[in-house]
C-alpha cells in the first residue's frame, strides 16, 4: 500500500472518532455522565493507534496506542471505585 494512502487513511479514522467524541460531549455533559464515556473513546484511540501500527510505522504503538491503553486502564480503575 502506499505510504500516502496509509497516512491519509489513518488520518481519516482518527476524524471519524474526533467528530463522534464531540458528539458524544455535547450530548452527555448537559447530564454530568461525561466521564462515563471515556472508556469508549479512548478504545477508539488506541484502535487507531494500532490500525496506524500496522499500516504506517511500529513507533505509533508507543506514541499514542499504549498511552491510551494505559489511560482507559486507569479510567475504568476510577469509575470502579467511586461507584
Amino acid at each position: 500500500m502506499d505510504k500516502q494512502k496509509e497516512l491519509a487513511d489513518n488520518q481519516g479514522l482518527y476524524n471519524g472518532f474526533f467528530s463522534r467524541w464531540i458528539d458524544l460531549d455535547l450530548f452527555y455533559s448537559e447530564y454530568g455522565m461525561e466521564y462515563q464515556y471515556f472508556p469508549l473513546l479512548l478504545s477508539c484511540v488506541a484502535i487507531a493507534g494500532i490500525y496506524g501500527t500496522i499500516t504506517a510505522d511500529k513507533k505509533i504503538f508507543f506514541v499514542q496506542a499504549l498511552p491510551a491503553l494505559i489511560t482507559i486502564t486507569l479510567v475504568l480503575v476510577n469509575l470502579c471505585c467511586t461507584c
